[in-house]
This record gives structure tokens, C-alpha cells and sequence, in this order.
């Protein structure tokens, strides 16, 4: 059975739009846009991804969080001590495992 014609078109296009989402978020120029943004928020760049990042529903577990930004957990905790600081953030005890500290969203956050 084949693939029609269709569906080879929606891939195609999906694959495009994907594509160019990719080279936007390298472009250096949006990134140097996103920089100055962040920055005039008093945010660093991976503040702001980091925020970016959190559920607004659901605690984040420290270790998820920095999975999702392909960082180490020393860098996490930097980041999440810049995201308390701010009153964005704060960490809690895992509700189900007092060991694993979550990253929760405040209000400001």
C-alpha cells in the first residue's frame, strides 16, 4: 500500500515548517532579540527558557527540568536560585517522594 498523495503533501509541509521553526530558534539575530528582551526583564537567557519550560499545572521535578534543558542539575540549581530570587518560582518537596525537590510556578511566575 502506497502513501497517497495527500498525505506525502501534509509531511512535506510539516517537514518545512519544521525545518524553518528549527532555523529560526538558531537564527543569531532572533537570539540576540530574545537576549536583549530577557535581559530588560533582568532575565538571562536560560532563566527564560527555564520559565518557559515549567508547567503552570504541575510541579517539575529538578532533574525533569534539566532533562528538558539538556543541562546538568548543578545548572539547574543556579537557575532555579535566580528564578526564587525573582519570586517566580520556588522548590517543594515532591508530594509522593520527600527526596525529589519540584520546581513550582508563583503567581508572578
Amino acid at each position: 500500500m502506497g502513501v497517497s498523495t495527500e498525505a506525502r503533501t501534509v509531511t512535506s509541509e510539516a517537514g518545512e515548517a519544521w525545518r524553518q521553526l528549527r532555523a529560526l530558534a538558531t537564527d543569531p539575530e532572533v537570539l540576540a532579540r530574545l537576549r536583549e528582551e530577557f535581559e530588560a526583564l533582568g532575565l538571562t537567557l536560560g532563566v527564560a527558557k527555564a520559565l518557559l519550560r515549567l508547567s503552570p499545572t504541575e510541579p517539575n521535578a529538578m532533574r525533569q527540568l534539566a532533562g528538558a534543558l539538556h543541562c546538568d542539575n548543578s545548572y539547574v540549581t543556579t537557575v532555579v536560585d535566580a528564578l526564587e530570587e525573582r519570586g517566580l518560582a520556588r522548590r517543594e518537596a515532591h508530594p509522593r517522594d520527600r527526596r525529589v525537590k519540584v520546581v513550582v510556578l508563583t503567581a508572578a511566575g
